[in-house]
């Protein structure tokens, strides 16, 4: 007022009132949670002559650094902080401007969002995304699972992915707890492997011997696997496989039969593959010298009878997957085949995994391949087809064809095969 009056008696006269001019209609936006932002916006008077004002906020969030202004333009600052909001809130408020120009309101809206991590196929957002970079880029996704941003993935109602996290990562952030990461939080498989022809037989005179282990994984991801052999005429290529070392989900390890560290005869050794979760043991026979040719085809025999009654037991004992149990039986079974083609379990095994499988028509062409003497003999061989068939018929007929398996394992008291038929 002091200064209306001085202007009046030195014959200055307003005869039009300023405006006041805001750059803006409205201002938007945009802060990380838990964070903040600042930024500014103009004033300005429309006559070019100084305008006082005083400027706050109806938001409690929003902190007015400039608080007064007295000019004819003016910068005026602010700052939102979001420590309280959470990614996906809108936050609404206005900007008051009294000034003596007059009264202005200035509306804003803050949208609150979440930093997430940058990759190769654009913003990881979700475990989805995440799970996806894995599969292309382990190395990647690593980094990122390493990072401070990884937590901002878990959106809501995912504190048993925060927890999970945390729990894995207290010592370090390495590949093996990437993996048990995205296997508990249910994006992955575990990872098991396995080995061709887990019984070998090999004859040496005096030249070393090269041979390779093809080892094949389930599933993409990490896998770390440790290598022994428990005889020194084996010399390993590798003492142990990492992910790094597949190409896809194969790879092959090459190994050598030393015949001077070997005595005359049979020698036996056993090379092993195993983490923590899995192990395979690959059984060699190697002979130095002439070979006895009848015993080592029974020794081979009974040895895949043996791993086939192995790897049914881990089957329904739950500490081998079905599909795993399934392959490896096959593989026996090709094995056994080429040891003693003229061995009818071979077919008879073959048709049972075939009805796990619920392949009916290629058991049914297993059972149809054996001879009548094994179909209508009251022997343990004959037991298991009447069971194998009875599984094919009717309710009716199917009673009948029990009656005569319990009367064939009456006569043979003892037979596993025709106990474990009982049992069923």
């Amino acid at each position: 007022m002091k200064r209306k009056i001085q202007d009046l008696s030195l014959g200055k006269f307003e005869y039009r009132n300023p405006i006041l001019l805001i750059e803006e209609d409205e201002l938007r936006l945009s802060v990380l949670e838990g964070g903040s932002v600042s930024g500014c916006f103009h004033v300005k008077s429309s006559t070019n002559t100084p305008v006082r004002g005083i400027i706050s906020s109806d938001h409690p969030k929003m902190r007015v650094e400039t608080f007064a202004f007295d000019g004819a333009a003016a910068q005026i600052r602010f700052t939102f902080c979001a420590e309280d909001s959470v990614e996906g809130q809108r936050e609404e408020g206005r900007f008051l401007i009294t000034s003596s120009a007059g009264e202005y309101i200035l509306p804003f809206r803050v949208w609150v969002t979440r930093e997430y991590p940058a990759s190769s196929i654009g913003r990881i957002k979700t475990l989805n995304d995440f799970t996806n970079l894995s599969q292309l880029n382990w190395e990647e996704a690593l980094s990122i699972f390493a990072s401070p941003l990884f937590v901002n993935l878990f959106h809501e109602n995912a504190g048993e992915y925060r927890l999970l996290y945390r729990a894995l990562t207290q010592m370090r952030r390495s590949s093996h707890e990437m993996e048990e990461f995205l296997i508990a939080a249910g994006k992955k498989k575990r990872n098991r492997f396995q080995v061709e022809n887990p019984l070998r037989t090999y004859h040496l005179k005096d030249r070393v011997l090269t041979d390779i282990l093809s080892v094949e994984k389930s599933e993409w991801g990490y896998l770390d696997l440790k290598i022994t052999c428990d005889a020194p005429f084996i010399v390993l290529s590798k003492r142990r496989l990492q992910m790094y070392d597949f190409r896809g989900k194969h790879v092959e390890v090459s190994y050598q039969l030393l015949p001077e560290q070997m005595h005359q005869g049979k020698n036996l050794a056993v090379i092993c593959l195993e983490n923590a979760f899995q192990k395979l043991s690959i059984e060699i026979t190697a002979w130095r010298g002439p070979e006895k040719e009848t015993f080592s085809r029974t020794r081979t025999k009974n040895v895949l009878f043996y791993q086939l009654e192995r790897v049914f037991l881990e089957y329904r004992s739950e500490r081998m997957p079905k599909e795993e149990w399934l392959q490896l039986s096959s593989t026996l079974l090709d094995q056994l085949h080429q040891t003693d083609p003229d061995n009818w379990w071979v077919p008879l095994f073959r048709a049972y995994l075939f009805l796990i499988e619920e392949r009916r028509v290629e058991a049914k062409r297993e059972l149809d391949s054996l001879p009548r003497s094994v179909r209508n003999g009251r022997t343990p061989i004959g037991g298991f087809y009447l069971y194998l068939v009875s599984l094919h018929e009717k309710n009716s007929e199917k009673r009948d064809v029990l009656e005569r398996v319990t009367e064939i394992a009456a006569r043979y008291p003892g037979h596993p095969v025709l106990n474990w038929v009982m049992l069923q």
